[in-house]
């Protein structure tokens, strides 16, 4: 028998592809990888995933504004969900069409609640309920960063390019090389390197003037230097959008490092909103639809073969 429902958090998706489209550039190792969840009126909705190694973290931050209602009448809420069941229902919803999704928790068994309504016709509805759990929040590891930090933005295309490129040297192909890469930064004469070793030997040399590419370069010392698992980096760098014009506007990427080598890397996608709503749903707080999404990784630093 199930539970009768409380109040609930709700948060309304006017564009469900552009959502579906962000949560897709965070792609974990393993497909039955926890998330924490939280949902309120000043988070609107915060995603954490955690690695098995400890040593890759990924948030994805959706502000209020990017939804047409945040309602939390119980405050902050928070629980965990399996990341691939939560991706894997938003694309059933995203292929449905243009009606707006409405995301609930907690349902009756304490479940996360999806429900869209068809504009043209309010008595079809389509329902989903996903099972929660009581994940626990990882430790960020921000929490261990230290100032002054090293920074450069850059095109999220060229890393991409470039990481896939090393991929070979990294690994040799073999998803169980353990393979490295090391990024260099120089302050005089100004230099931005990713070199990959392992099953050989490759460096990608990018432009550092400043143009479109890189742009906003500061090093703090003469030579930042600091060695990361190339999968970490092919899960940082590889898997956030860069043609679906469609469903995101422009997106900007940050990559900063700090003394100790912890590397963030900070992507800006901007969602596009949907399609007007006509929903007969009464009005609650309502926000833009559309605006900045960050998703964010925090790499800890592999130690150096020369350093051990």
């Amino acid at each position: 028998m199930e539970a009768e429902v409380g109040p609930q958090a709700c948060l309304r998706v006017a564009n469900v592809k552009s959502l579906l489209t962000v949560l897709q550039s965070v792609k974990p190792s393993n497909s039955k990888q926890e998330c924490v969840i939280t949902m309120g009126l000043e988070d609107g909705m915060r995603l954490q995933l955690e690695d098995e190694s400890k040593t890759l973290q990924s948030h994805i931050s959706l502000r209020p504004d990017l939804f047409t209602l945040v309602e939390s009448p119980e405050g902050r809420q928070q629980f965990g969900l399996q990341w691939a069941l939560l991706v894997d229902t938003l694309a059933v919803f995203a292929s449905l069409g243009g009606a707006e999704l409405e995301l609930r928790y907690p349902g009756p068994n304490h479940e996360l609640v999806f429900e869209m309504v068809e504009e043209a016709d309010s008595t079809v509805c389509t329902y989903a309920r996903i099972a929660t759990t009581d994940t626990q929040v990882p430790t960020p590891l921000t929490d261990y960063w230290r100032e002054p930090s090293s920074s450069f933005i850059i095109s999220g295309v060229m890393l991409k390019e470039a990481v896939d490129d090393l991929e070979w040297a990294a690994t040799g192909g073999a998803a169980t090389q353990r393979g490295t890469c090391q990024l260099r930064l120089g302050r005089h004469p100004r230099s931005l390197v990713l070199r990959a070793s392992g099953a050989g030997s490759l460096e990608v040399d990018f432009p550092t003037d400043e143009d479109d590419n890189v742009h906003g370069f500061a090093c703090t010392a003469d030579e930042v230097m600091a060695s990361y698992k190339h999968k970490h980096l092919k899960a940082a760098f590889c898997s956030i959008p860069h043609h679906v014009k469609d469903y995101l506007g422009e997106i900007s990427t940050k990559v900063s490092i700090d003394p100790q080598g912890l590397m963030k890397v900070t992507h800006m996608i901007g969602m596009r909103p949907g399609a007007p709503a006509h929903s007969s749903r009464p009005p609650g707080t309502q926000g833009a639809g559309f605006g900045n999404a960050v998703v964010t990784f925090v790499l800890l630093p592999e130690e150096d073969e020369d350093d051990a």
